[in-house]
C-alpha cells in the first residue's frame, strides 16, 4: 500500500490494520501543556487555573479517543511526578486541581462510560501523597477503579509518581513471596503494578 491511499484510509480501517497484528499498547507522555495553553489561549490567562484544566482536559480526551479509534487498545500516560510537588505556591493549588480532574471531571467520566474504558492510577501516588494537602486524590483514584473495573474495550492507565517503580516492584515481589512462596513472573509483576 502506498502513502497517500494509506493517508485516504477510513479511520475504521486503520484500526482494523493496527489490530492485525494482536493488541497495541502505547506509552504517551503528555507534557508542556501550560506553554501550549499560554500560546494558544492568552485571553484566557486571567482565569488561568479553572480555563486551562477545562481546555486542557478536553484536549486529553480528544487525544485518548483519537489513539483508541485507530486501534490502540492500551494506553499508559504519565501525568504527574513527584517533581512537580516541589514547585510551591500557586503551582500546588493546580496540581492539588489536576489531580482530581481526570478522576472527577465530568468529560473525562462520560468519556470512561461512551468508551468503555477500564482507567487505573500506576506508580507511587500512595507513598508520596499519604498524609499530604493532595490525599484526597487516593481515594478518587481508588473510586475510579471501581467504577470503571467493568469497562473492558480499552484501558487507560495514567502514571502518577511513577518515575520510579524499582522500590514498588521489590515490595510486590516481597509481598508475592510471603504469599505464595515462590517468586513472581513477569506477568504478575506487571498485573500487581499497572492493575
Amino acid at each position: 500500500m502506498d502513502r497517500e491511499t494509506f493517508l485516504n484510509l477510513p479511520t475504521t480501517e486503520v484500526a482494523r490494520l493496527v489490530r492485525q497484528a494482536g493488541p497495541k499498547v502505547c506509552v504517551f507522555p503528555i507534557n508542556g501543556t501550560r506553554r501550549w495553553f499560554m500560546l494558544e489561549y492568552p485571553e484566557l490567562a486571567a482565569n488561568f487555573m479553572e480555563t486551562y484544566l477545562q481546555i486542557a482536559g478536553r484536549r486529553h480526551v480528544a487525544l485518548y479517543k483519537l489513539f483508541f479509534d485507530h486501534g490502540i487498545e492500551t494506553l499508559l500516560t504519565p501525568v504527574f511526578g513527584p517533581d512537580i510537588l516541589e514547585r510551591g505556591g500557586e503551582y500546588n493549588r493546580l496540581v492539588e486541581q489536576g489531580l482530581l480532574w481526570f478522576a472527577q471531571n465530568q468529560d473525562f467520566v462520560e468519556f470512561y462510560e461512551a468508551y468503555d474504558v477500564r482507567v487505573r492510577v500506576y506508580g507511587d501516588a500512595w507513598r508520596y501523597f499519604l498524609d499530604t494537602p493532595y490525599a484526597p486524590a487516593l481515594e478518587a483514584y481508588d473510586e475510579l477503579a471501581r467504577c470503571t473495573a467493568s469497562h473492558h474495550r480499552y484501558r487507560l492507565f495514567f502514571g502518577v509518581c511513577a518515575h520510579d517503580p524499582a522500590e514498588t516492584v521489590a515490595e510486590i515481589g516481597v509481598r508475592f513471596y510471603q504469599e505464595h512462596g515462590h517468586l513472581p513472573d513477569k506477568r504478575r509483576i506487571v498485573e500487581a503494578y499497572y492493575g
